[in-house]
């Protein structure tokens, strides 16, 4: 079973590693947006795994879009292979039956 699947877990991999982080509160899931935010800048992109998906974050050029989900701007872009419309982080670290936070996306 792929490391994403399992819902206490985020696996976050990028091209210098990889880090498999708890994931089970709001702030295990804050502080893995906080690695992913520190990764992104300088690598360019990071995978994420977490809930049964995987994700491809990057750091939109120009103007941020706003999300689709929550209508915040997207300042972490968070796409998916099968080609669905790229949400934002909080969206994506929102846990199932939890108010997304946009503060720090």
């Amino acid at each position: 079973m792929a490391l994403s699947h399992v819902s206490e877990f985020a696996h976050v991999q990028c091209s210098s590693g990889g880090l498999i982080l708890p994931a089970h509160s709001p702030y295990d899931r804050q502080v893995v947006r906080q690695h992913v935010q520190q990764l992104v800048g300088p690598i360019g992109s990071v995978q994420l795994g977490v809930d049964g998906k995987q994700w491809t974050v990057t750091r939109p050029a120009g103007r941020p879009r706003s999300c689709t989900e929550c209508a915040q701007p997207q300042l972490l872009r968070c796409s998916r292979a099968d080609g669905r419309t790229p949400i934002c982080i909080a969206c994506v670290l929102a846990a199932p039956n939890e108010n997304v936070s946009w503060e720090d996306q």
